[in-house]
Protein backbone atom coordinates (compact mmCIF):
# COMPACT_ATOMS: atom_id res chain seq x y z
CA UNK A 1 0.00 0.00 0.00
CA UNK A 2 1.27 3.53 -0.90
CA UNK A 3 -0.39 6.12 1.30
CA UNK A 4 0.20 9.39 -0.61
CA UNK A 5 -1.89 11.64 -2.30
CA UNK A 6 -0.79 15.31 -3.73
CA UNK A 7 -2.40 17.96 -5.64
CA UNK A 8 -0.71 19.47 -8.50
CA UNK A 9 -1.57 21.98 -11.39
CA UNK A 10 -0.42 24.11 -14.16
CA UNK A 11 -2.06 27.23 -12.46
CA UNK A 12 -0.11 28.49 -9.73
CA UNK A 13 -3.01 30.40 -8.36
CA UNK A 14 -5.50 27.19 -7.77
CA UNK A 15 -6.35 26.70 -4.58
CA UNK A 16 -8.00 23.55 -3.18
CA UNK A 17 -10.33 25.08 -0.44
CA UNK A 18 -12.21 20.81 0.80
CA UNK A 19 -10.50 17.88 -0.43
CA UNK A 20 -12.73 14.73 0.37
CA UNK A 21 -11.34 11.12 0.18
CA UNK A 22 -13.97 8.36 0.54
CA UNK A 23 -12.94 4.77 0.76
CA UNK A 24 -15.59 1.78 0.11
CA UNK A 25 -14.78 -2.14 1.36
CA UNK A 26 -17.82 -3.99 0.25
CA UNK A 27 -18.74 -7.01 1.58
CA UNK A 28 -17.41 -9.15 -1.59
CA UNK A 29 -13.72 -7.29 -0.84
CA UNK A 30 -14.19 -5.03 -3.51
CA UNK A 31 -12.55 -1.30 -2.64
CA UNK A 32 -13.21 1.55 -4.28
CA UNK A 33 -12.20 5.18 -3.35
CA UNK A 34 -14.43 8.81 -4.10
CA UNK A 35 -11.77 11.32 -4.59
CA UNK A 36 -13.84 15.36 -4.56
CA UNK A 37 -11.76 18.51 -4.78
CA UNK A 38 -13.55 22.08 -4.03
CA UNK A 39 -12.12 24.66 -5.96
CA UNK A 40 -12.55 28.80 -5.00
CA UNK A 41 -13.48 30.43 -8.32
CA UNK A 42 -11.29 33.94 -8.55
CA UNK A 43 -10.32 35.83 -11.35
CA UNK A 44 -7.34 34.65 -11.12
CA UNK A 45 -8.04 31.61 -12.41
CA UNK A 46 -7.95 31.19 -16.14
CA UNK A 47 -11.18 29.79 -17.87
CA UNK A 48 -9.12 26.35 -18.20
CA UNK A 49 -6.46 24.50 -16.45
CA UNK A 50 -5.36 20.88 -15.51
CA UNK A 51 -5.56 19.54 -12.21
CA UNK A 52 -3.50 16.28 -11.32
CA UNK A 53 -4.53 13.98 -8.45
CA UNK A 54 -0.90 11.23 -7.80
CA UNK A 55 -1.94 8.89 -5.94
CA UNK A 56 -0.31 5.54 -4.67
CA UNK A 57 -3.42 3.50 -5.07
CA UNK A 58 -3.68 4.38 -8.29
CA UNK A 59 -2.43 2.42 -11.30
CA UNK A 60 -2.96 1.43 -14.96
CA UNK A 61 -5.76 -1.20 -14.16
CA UNK A 62 -7.59 1.17 -11.98
CA UNK A 63 -11.00 2.68 -13.43
CA UNK A 64 -12.53 6.20 -12.88
CA UNK A 65 -16.02 7.94 -13.73
CA UNK A 66 -17.63 10.98 -12.90
CA UNK A 67 -20.49 11.18 -9.87
CA UNK A 68 -21.56 14.99 -11.40
CA UNK A 69 -25.16 13.27 -12.13
CA UNK A 70 -25.42 11.76 -8.74
CA UNK A 71 -24.60 15.09 -6.91
CA UNK A 72 -27.29 16.94 -9.20
CA UNK A 73 -29.49 14.81 -7.05
CA UNK A 74 -31.37 17.08 -4.23
CA UNK A 75 -31.16 13.76 -1.71
CA UNK A 76 -27.64 12.47 -2.81
CA UNK A 77 -26.54 15.95 -2.36
CA UNK A 78 -27.69 16.64 1.19
CA UNK A 79 -26.30 13.20 2.42
CA UNK A 80 -22.59 13.81 0.54
CA UNK A 81 -22.62 17.85 2.08
CA UNK A 82 -25.11 17.71 4.50
CA UNK A 83 -26.87 20.65 3.19
CA UNK A 84 -30.31 21.26 1.66
CA UNK A 85 -30.07 22.13 -2.27
CA UNK A 86 -32.32 24.98 -2.90
CA UNK A 87 -31.91 25.15 -7.11
CA UNK A 88 -30.16 23.56 -9.90
CA UNK A 89 -29.18 25.49 -13.12
CA UNK A 90 -27.93 22.91 -15.75
CA UNK A 91 -24.15 23.60 -17.55
CA UNK A 92 -24.91 22.85 -21.46
CA UNK A 93 -27.88 21.17 -20.71
CA UNK A 94 -26.89 18.76 -17.98
CA UNK A 95 -24.27 17.07 -19.75
CA UNK A 96 -21.09 19.06 -18.01
CA UNK A 97 -22.48 19.42 -14.96
CA UNK A 98 -24.82 22.02 -12.60
CA UNK A 99 -24.52 24.94 -10.93
CA UNK A 100 -26.33 24.37 -7.40
CA UNK A 101 -27.45 26.84 -5.01
CA UNK A 102 -27.82 25.35 -1.74
CA UNK A 103 -27.84 26.73 1.98
CA UNK A 104 -24.92 27.22 4.03
CA UNK A 105 -24.29 28.34 7.47
CA UNK A 106 -23.30 31.87 6.31
CA UNK A 107 -25.97 32.34 3.87
CA UNK A 108 -26.94 30.08 0.37
CA UNK A 109 -23.57 29.07 -1.73
CA UNK A 110 -23.66 28.73 -4.99
CA UNK A 111 -21.25 25.74 -6.64
CA UNK A 112 -20.73 24.37 -10.07
CA UNK A 113 -20.35 20.82 -9.67
CA UNK A 114 -18.43 19.92 -13.27
CA UNK A 115 -18.13 16.77 -15.13
CA UNK A 116 -14.62 15.53 -14.84
CA UNK A 117 -13.43 13.29 -17.84
CA UNK A 118 -9.91 11.39 -16.23
CA UNK A 119 -7.59 10.39 -17.49
CA UNK A 120 -5.49 7.69 -15.62
CA UNK A 121 -1.62 7.34 -16.28
CA UNK A 122 0.50 5.12 -13.82
CA UNK A 123 -0.20 6.97 -10.56
CA UNK A 124 -2.09 9.75 -11.66
CA UNK A 125 -5.47 11.14 -12.54
CA UNK A 126 -5.54 14.08 -14.60
CA UNK A 127 -8.37 16.09 -15.01
CA UNK A 128 -9.07 19.44 -17.54
CA UNK A 129 -10.90 21.93 -15.93
CA UNK A 130 -12.96 24.58 -17.57
CA UNK A 131 -14.34 27.13 -16.22
CA UNK A 132 -18.34 27.06 -16.82
CA UNK A 133 -20.36 30.29 -17.27
CA UNK A 134 -21.97 31.54 -14.14
CA UNK A 135 -22.36 32.64 -11.25
CA UNK A 136 -20.55 30.86 -8.48
CA UNK A 137 -17.91 30.93 -5.57
CA UNK A 138 -16.66 27.28 -5.98
CA UNK A 139 -15.68 24.48 -8.60
CA UNK A 140 -15.85 21.11 -7.51
CA UNK A 141 -15.86 17.62 -9.13
CA UNK A 142 -15.96 13.93 -7.55
CA UNK A 143 -14.38 11.04 -9.09
CA UNK A 144 -15.30 7.45 -7.80
CA UNK A 145 -12.15 5.48 -8.50
CA UNK A 146 -12.37 1.56 -8.55
CA UNK A 147 -8.51 -0.16 -7.31
CA UNK A 148 -7.34 -2.97 -5.95
CA UNK A 149 -7.44 -3.80 -2.27
CA UNK A 150 -3.60 -4.56 -1.85
CA UNK A 151 -3.09 -0.80 -2.74
CA UNK A 152 -5.70 0.21 -0.74
CA UNK A 153 -5.46 -1.20 2.61
CA UNK A 154 -3.03 -2.92 4.59
CA UNK A 155 -4.56 -6.23 5.37
CA UNK A 156 -3.15 -8.47 7.83
CA UNK A 157 -4.66 -11.95 8.94
CA UNK A 158 -4.58 -12.90 11.93
CA UNK A 159 -6.09 -16.49 13.40
CA UNK A 160 -8.83 -15.40 14.79
CA UNK A 161 -9.32 -12.03 13.53
CA UNK A 162 -8.21 -9.68 10.01
CA UNK A 163 -6.62 -6.09 10.92
CA UNK A 164 -7.39 -3.65 8.33
CA UNK A 165 -5.03 -0.57 8.31
CA UNK A 166 -5.71 2.51 5.98
CA UNK A 167 -3.12 5.31 6.55
CA UNK A 168 -3.15 9.14 4.28
CA UNK A 169 -1.22 11.47 3.84
CA UNK A 170 -2.03 14.17 1.80
CA UNK A 171 0.70 16.96 0.76
CA UNK A 172 3.81 15.52 2.56
CA UNK A 173 7.03 16.28 2.06
CA UNK A 174 8.93 14.69 4.23
CA UNK A 175 8.49 11.70 2.52
CA UNK A 176 7.56 13.07 -1.31
CA UNK A 177 8.58 10.21 -3.69
CA UNK A 178 11.07 11.28 -6.52
CA UNK A 179 8.50 10.39 -9.29
CA UNK A 180 6.06 13.09 -8.12
CA UNK A 181 8.69 15.63 -8.30
CA UNK A 182 10.06 13.92 -11.66
CA UNK A 183 6.45 13.85 -12.79
CA UNK A 184 5.91 17.85 -12.01
CA UNK A 185 8.55 19.09 -13.42
CA UNK A 186 8.15 17.25 -16.75
CA UNK A 187 4.43 18.64 -16.93
CA UNK A 188 5.37 21.99 -15.63
CA UNK A 189 3.45 21.46 -12.42
CA UNK A 190 2.69 22.81 -8.72
CA UNK A 191 1.12 21.61 -5.52
CA UNK A 192 -1.79 23.33 -4.77
CA UNK A 193 -2.39 24.30 -1.21
CA UNK A 194 -5.09 22.59 0.60
CA UNK A 195 -7.47 24.15 3.51
CA UNK A 196 -8.70 21.32 4.63
CA UNK A 197 -9.21 17.53 3.88
CA UNK A 198 -11.93 14.70 5.12
CA UNK A 199 -11.85 11.38 5.33
CA UNK A 200 -14.37 8.97 5.70
CA UNK A 201 -14.07 5.00 5.40
CA UNK A 202 -17.52 2.64 4.99
CA UNK A 203 -16.52 -1.03 5.71
CA UNK A 204 -19.09 -3.65 6.31
CA UNK A 205 -20.98 -3.54 10.09
CA UNK A 206 -18.92 -6.48 11.38
CA UNK A 207 -15.91 -4.64 11.18
CA UNK A 208 -14.77 -2.69 14.67
CA UNK A 209 -12.38 0.03 14.55
CA UNK A 210 -9.36 -0.21 16.63
CA UNK A 211 -7.34 3.19 16.28
CA UNK A 212 -7.70 6.16 14.94
CA UNK A 213 -6.78 9.87 15.71
CA UNK A 214 -9.85 10.87 17.77
CA UNK A 215 -9.06 14.86 17.47
CA UNK A 216 -9.86 14.28 13.99
CA UNK A 217 -12.70 11.76 14.47
CA UNK A 218 -15.97 13.52 14.27
CA UNK A 219 -18.64 10.73 13.80
CA UNK A 220 -19.47 6.85 13.72
CA UNK A 221 -22.42 5.98 12.66
CA UNK A 222 -24.23 3.20 10.68
CA UNK A 223 -24.68 4.14 6.81
CA UNK A 224 -27.94 5.39 5.88
CA UNK A 225 -27.70 2.25 3.34
CA UNK A 226 -31.64 2.55 1.60
CA UNK A 227 -30.93 5.86 1.39
CA UNK A 228 -27.51 5.64 -0.62
CA UNK A 229 -28.81 3.42 -2.93
CA UNK A 230 -29.70 5.72 -5.03
CA UNK A 231 -26.15 7.16 -4.85
CA UNK A 232 -24.33 4.09 -5.19
CA UNK A 233 -25.85 1.26 -7.69
CA UNK A 234 -23.59 -1.22 -5.79
CA UNK A 235 -25.23 -0.70 -2.84
CA UNK A 236 -28.69 -2.06 -4.24
CA UNK A 237 -29.66 -5.34 -3.53
CA UNK A 238 -27.56 -6.33 -1.09
CA UNK A 239 -28.51 -7.31 2.46
CA UNK A 240 -25.25 -5.81 3.95
CA UNK A 241 -25.29 -2.88 6.44
CA UNK A 242 -22.04 -0.49 6.57
CA UNK A 243 -20.19 1.40 9.32
CA UNK A 244 -18.98 4.86 8.08
CA UNK A 245 -16.13 6.48 10.22
CA UNK A 246 -16.09 10.54 9.59
CA UNK A 247 -12.93 12.44 9.92
CA UNK A 248 -11.92 16.21 9.55
CA UNK A 249 -8.48 18.46 9.43
CA UNK A 250 -9.02 22.56 8.93
CA UNK A 251 -6.82 23.81 11.66
CA UNK A 252 -3.69 23.74 9.95
CA UNK A 253 -2.13 20.41 11.55
CA UNK A 254 -1.18 17.92 8.97
CA UNK A 255 -3.40 16.03 6.72
CA UNK A 256 -2.97 12.72 7.45
CA UNK A 257 -5.51 9.96 8.47
CA UNK A 258 -4.99 6.83 10.19
CA UNK A 259 -7.08 4.41 10.89
CA UNK A 260 -7.57 0.55 11.67
CA UNK A 261 -10.62 -1.77 11.84
CA UNK A 262 -10.42 -5.34 12.58
CA UNK A 263 -12.67 -8.31 11.60
CA UNK A 264 -14.05 -11.23 13.79
CA UNK A 265 -12.91 -14.46 11.54
CA UNK A 266 -13.43 -16.90 14.16
CA UNK A 267 -16.51 -16.58 15.87
CA UNK A 268 -19.11 -18.46 17.62
CA UNK A 269 -21.07 -19.75 14.85
CA UNK A 270 -17.34 -21.35 14.08
CA UNK A 271 -17.11 -22.36 18.11
CA UNK A 272 -20.01 -24.24 17.69
CA UNK A 273 -18.99 -26.10 14.77
CA UNK A 274 -15.86 -27.17 16.05
CA UNK A 275 -17.98 -28.83 19.09
CA UNK A 276 -19.90 -30.16 17.18
CA UNK A 277 -17.38 -31.96 15.11
CA UNK A 278 -15.81 -33.14 18.26
CA UNK A 279 -18.78 -35.28 18.93
CA UNK A 280 -19.56 -36.22 15.84
CA UNK A 281 -15.67 -37.88 15.30
CA UNK A 282 -16.02 -39.06 18.63
CA UNK A 283 -19.45 -40.99 17.76
CA UNK A 284 -17.79 -42.44 15.21
CA UNK A 285 -15.10 -43.74 16.34
CA UNK A 286 -17.31 -45.42 19.31
CA UNK A 287 -19.23 -46.98 16.57
CA UNK A 288 -16.60 -48.56 14.99
CA UNK A 289 -16.41 -52.77 14.46
CA UNK A 290 -13.38 -54.63 16.03
CA UNK A 291 -11.64 -54.85 12.69
CA UNK A 292 -11.55 -51.15 12.12
CA UNK A 293 -8.05 -51.18 11.12
CA UNK A 294 -8.11 -53.71 8.50
CA UNK A 295 -8.17 -52.24 5.03
CA UNK A 296 -11.17 -52.32 3.57
CA UNK A 297 -13.36 -50.58 0.92
CA UNK A 298 -12.42 -48.29 -1.82
CA UNK A 299 -8.62 -48.26 -2.40
CA UNK A 300 -8.56 -49.80 1.05
CA UNK A 301 -9.48 -47.53 2.97
CA UNK A 302 -13.07 -47.90 5.00
CA UNK A 303 -15.82 -45.62 4.02
CA UNK A 304 -16.48 -43.66 7.67
CA UNK A 305 -12.77 -42.34 7.06
CA UNK A 306 -13.96 -40.49 4.26
CA UNK A 307 -16.95 -38.87 6.28
CA UNK A 308 -14.16 -37.91 9.07
CA UNK A 309 -11.97 -36.38 6.01
CA UNK A 310 -15.23 -34.90 4.31
CA UNK A 311 -16.50 -32.80 7.63
CA UNK A 312 -12.92 -31.89 8.61
CA UNK A 313 -12.83 -30.25 5.08
CA UNK A 314 -16.08 -29.13 5.60
CA UNK A 315 -15.52 -27.48 8.81
CA UNK A 316 -12.14 -25.72 8.04
CA UNK A 317 -14.10 -24.16 4.93
CA UNK A 318 -16.12 -22.77 6.88
CA UNK A 319 -13.68 -21.42 9.20
CA UNK A 320 -11.76 -19.61 6.37
CA UNK A 321 -14.58 -18.48 4.87
CA UNK A 322 -18.14 -17.86 6.98
CA UNK A 323 -21.35 -18.35 5.72
CA UNK A 324 -22.31 -14.71 5.15
CA UNK A 325 -19.04 -14.43 2.76
CA UNK A 326 -19.53 -17.72 0.95
CA UNK A 327 -23.15 -16.97 0.53
CA UNK A 328 -21.79 -13.37 -1.41
CA UNK A 329 -19.42 -14.88 -3.27
CA UNK A 330 -21.61 -18.09 -4.34
CA UNK A 331 -24.26 -14.68 -5.42
CA UNK A 332 -21.71 -13.10 -7.41
CA UNK A 333 -20.35 -16.01 -9.26
CA UNK A 334 -23.94 -17.02 -10.75
CA UNK A 335 -25.45 -13.17 -11.56
CA UNK A 336 -21.66 -13.77 -14.01
CA UNK A 337 -22.51 -16.97 -15.29
CA UNK A 338 -26.19 -15.77 -15.65
CA UNK A 339 -24.82 -12.07 -17.44
CA UNK A 340 -22.30 -14.18 -19.56
CA UNK A 341 -25.40 -16.82 -21.01
CA UNK A 342 -27.09 -14.65 -23.65
CA UNK A 343 -29.59 -16.79 -24.13
CA UNK A 344 -30.91 -16.71 -20.72
CA UNK A 345 -31.68 -12.21 -21.29
CA UNK A 346 -34.65 -11.77 -23.33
Amino acid sequence: MNNYIYILSDEPSVQVEKFHICTWYFASNDVAVELGVQIASSQELPNEFNLVIHAGFIDSSSKARSLHRELSDAQNFRLIFNEKLLSTAPINQGRNGHIITCSGQNGDINMAIIKADPTIEEENISVRIAKPEGNYSHIYFRLYISTSEEKLVIKKNGISKALYIYDFKINENRNRPEQVDEYAEAHNLSTCPVNAAYCLHCVPSNHEIVQTDNSKLRSIRILEKEAFENYLDRLKNSAQTYLITFQKVDDGRPFSFFTSFTQERIGNQQIVLAVLLNILCSFVFSILPENWQEKVGWLGIPLYVFVIIGVIVAFFILILFPWEKMWLWLKKQFCTIIEKCSWIKK
